[in-house]
Order: structure tokens, then sequence, then C-alpha cells
């Protein structure tokens, strides 16, 4: 009995792999049996030895590819790495706000960086009032705070000074506000403005249990003598 080897080639995965077949074959003295045996055996095996070298170089060829495709995807990555993290410029944007007086369909306006100016104001040393949509007020009587402002033709608060109209006379305080049911001294004379804020011209004034008579100029009667009713 004589013990044969065969070798078979099958695949695992990217692998090729071999398995050893081991077959009994019965020598009858015949050489020729074994001849031809060893070159079928040769026969066998060399066409799966070249195979197995052209597995080689394809399994080499299959790691090389993704060798490089690993590469090309490192690459590609870090490329787009590169880009994700590459600074942008950015390009600052200018803003032309407005500032300072503005005439805008038919009204006048004050501008501070770009907002409308509302309420009471002081520019430059005076004082102005705009309304809640930002329009100047000319001519106008504000009253707030339980106190009446005049606002004159030009705009400006009237400040420590007299307003004339209706037949009658206002004084209005520094501070604007117009002097009501009060006593005003100047030229050595003494005014008085009453509840409404007009002036008391020639008439009388009762309080503190005396009678004060202010003349048609509004001063009062100081040390004086007064003639009426015959």
């Amino acid at each position: 009995m004589e013990e044969q080897k065969h070798y078979k080639m099958f695949k695992k995965g990217k692998n090729w792999c071999y398995m050893t077949i081991a077959t009994v074959a019965i020598a009858f003295g015949v050489s020729t049996t074994s001849v031809a045996n060893a070159d079928t055996t040769d026969t066998t095996t060399t066409p799966v030895t070249s195979q197995q070298v052209e597995v080689s170089d394809q399994t080499a060829t299959n790691d090389q590819s993704e060798v490089n495709s690993n590469q090309e995807l490192q690459q590609n990555t870090t490329n787009n790495e590169n880009q994700d993290t590459a600074p942008v410029a950015v390009t600052p944007q200018t803003t032309n706000s407005l500032n300072g007086w503005q005439q805008q369909d038919g009204s006048t306006y004050y501008y501070n960086n770009g907002q409308k100016a509302t309420g009471v104001q002081d520019i430059n040393g005076s004082q102005y009032y705009f309304n809640d949509q930002g329009q100047q007020q000319k001519d106008y009587f504000l009253n707030q705070d339980n106190h009446t402002y005049y606002f004159q033709a030009d705009g400006t608060r009237l400040n420590d000074g007299f307003y004339n109209n209706w037949g009658h006379t206002y004084y209005f305080q520094a501070d604007g506000s117009r002097l009501d049911n009060g006593f005003y001294n100047n030229w050595g004379h003494t005014y008085y403005f009453q509840a409404d804020g007009t002036r008391l011209n020639d008439g009388f004034y009762n309080n503190w249990g005396h009678t004060y008579y202010f003349q048609a100029d509004g001063s009062r009667l100081d040390n004086g003598f007064y003639n009426n009713w015959g």
C-alpha cells in the first residue's frame, strides 16, 4: 500500500487555502502506474502553484488597492478637515446711521446713531420736545408732571421769559415751567401770576388777611395811593 497526498485549494475570505487529501493506493508492482500517478500529481499541483501565485498577486493587488483607497480616503478626509477649519474672511458691513437734524415728509427729527429722539432733549444747550413719533413740536404747550412748558416757534423751550397771548402775560421760569399761583420779583417790583398762569393786571389780591393791588402793568402798588370809585 502506498499513501499519496493531494492538495485541494479553497478560498477563505480574501485568502486562498490548501487542504491535504491523503489517498491510499495498492501497488501491484507496475512502475508506470506510479509514474503516471506522479505525473498526475505534478500535473495537479503545478496549476495550483501557478494559481496560488496569481491569487497571491491578486491578494497583494487587493491589499494594495485597499491601502491606496485608505490613503485616498485619509487624504480626502484631511483635505475636508482642512477645508472645514480654513478661516473665512469676514467683510465688515458698514451702515450709514443717521445723526443730527433731519427733515422728512415735512417734519423735523433728530437722530442719535440712527435712532429718532423722543421726549425732551437737550441739544447744544437748548431744550426741544419730540413726540412719540420723533417729530419736533413747535409753538407747543407741554403738560408734564403737573407743570406747563412752552416750546417756541423755533422749537426751543422758553426758559426765564414771558409769553404774551390771548390778552394775557405768562412767565416761564428758568427750568421752563410756567409760574402758577406765584410771585415774581424783578426790576424792583413784584408781580403775581394767578393759578391759571396769567399775570394779575389791574386787580386785587387777598391773602394773609390783607389786600394787595396790582397795577395795569402787573406790578404791585407799594407805598402808593389808589384812587377809584369816586
